[in-house]
């Protein structure tokens, strides 16, 4: 039975390549990282996996019973091993998706608003986002959507956020300053969800941060989620986390899948997060293109299966493609 090695700097890049070579059914023989080349510990490390297209229990018999054929015994005298681990016999998809976290849909509250605000960098997708959400809980489950925007400085922004109500016939409410936010929050207490689109912030611009961070703690939404787009770059989206950490949100929403190159790389960014992801967005359509979460979902995007997003066993009950205004695809689509 052959064996396969594979290095990269990241267990998450060499399950990658694993997965494409060998599919989704490769048994991972052992994984270890190790350094490289002549600098001894202060070389760079990587991570080596060992897989095979047979079963794990059948190849590691193999593998000891015949060593000289096993690319684990051909290792150059200055490369050093720092640290092994034991077989792990799952399939590489599913060794992903257990090392990340999700928290799916929105869950309404009993008897009082469920409140929620969208979060993120300019450009994100934070109020389609935002449309897609209200779209699916209006026309699909019935439930009495208010909107809320704190982006009174930005005249477009809020004029599509009003073209957005009005299809919805929900309430919407515009806030420039933090002491008007209990106020426009009471006028909405009759809704069963309530979604705050805020502006798009530079992840390094500390001072609008701190202006939102007061909006934000006299709104006291029940969860803040932070919009991420999977067409930035990992090193954008990690500043992003970073810096958006100070309004300490509870979810990451990844938009715009539909337009990422190398979304791949964003398994250690995703695997070490402390926020579940919530949503996944993935077009314009409203509200069918988005879907909750979930860990096998990511694990097949992180690998690079392509999954079509169409399928309705890609979509969440409640977000089936329903009748809503012909007007807001146009608009969306405008936009």
């Amino acid at each position: 039975m052959q064996i396969h090695t594979f290095r990269a700097e990241s267990l998450q890049a060499a399950l990658q390549q694993v997965r494409r070579q060998l599919g989704p059914d490769a048994a991972i023989l052992q994984t270890r990282e190790m350094r490289q080349g002549r600098l001894g510990i202060f070389a760079k490390p990587v991570i080596e996996v060992e897989a095979t297209l047979g079963s794990a229990n059948s190849a590691q018999v193999e593998h000891e019973s015949h060593p000289a054929q096993s690319t684990l015994n051909q290792q150059p005298a200055d490369r050093q091993t720092v640290n092994q681990q034991p077989v792990n016999q799952q399939p590489v998809n599913q060794q992903l998706a257990g090392r990340l976290r999700v928290s799916g849909a929105i869950e309404l509250s009993a008897g009082k608003p469920h409140v929620v605000a969208l979060v993120g960098p300019t450009g994100c997708g934070k109020t389609t986002s935002l449309a897609k959400i209200a779209a699916s809980f209006r026309f699909q489950m019935g439930s009495h959507v208010g909107l809320v925007a704190l982006d009174s400085f930005r005249l477009g922004a809020v004029d599509q956020l009003l073209q957005y109500a009005d299809m919805l016939s929900a309430p919407l409410e515009v806030i420039s300053s933090p002491e008007h936010v209990p106020a426009a929050l009471q006028r909405l207490r009759k809704c069963d969800l309530v979604l705050i689109d805020t502006a798009g912030r530079a992840p390094r611009d500390t001072v609008h941060l701190a202006e939102l961070h007061k909006f934000l703690q006299l709104a006291r939404p029940q969860a803040i989620q932070l919009v991420l787009s999977a067409s930035s770059s990992t090193a954008h989206a990690a500043q992003t986390v970073e810096c958006f950490s100070m309004l300490k949100p509870t979810d990451l929403l990844i938009s715009k899948l539909d337009e990422a190159v190398d979304f791949g790389s964003w398994s250690t960014l995703l695997e070490h997060a402390s926020l579940p992801i919530s949503y996944l967005t993935h077009g314009q359509r409203v509200p069918q293109d988005i879907t909750p979460a979930t860990v096998d979902r990511l694990a097949s995007l992180l690998l690079d299966q392509q999954l079509d997003f169409q399928q309705p066993n890609f979509q969440h009950r409640a977000f089936q493609p329903v009748d809503f205004p012909r007007e807001m695809g146009q608009l969306l689509v405008s936009n």
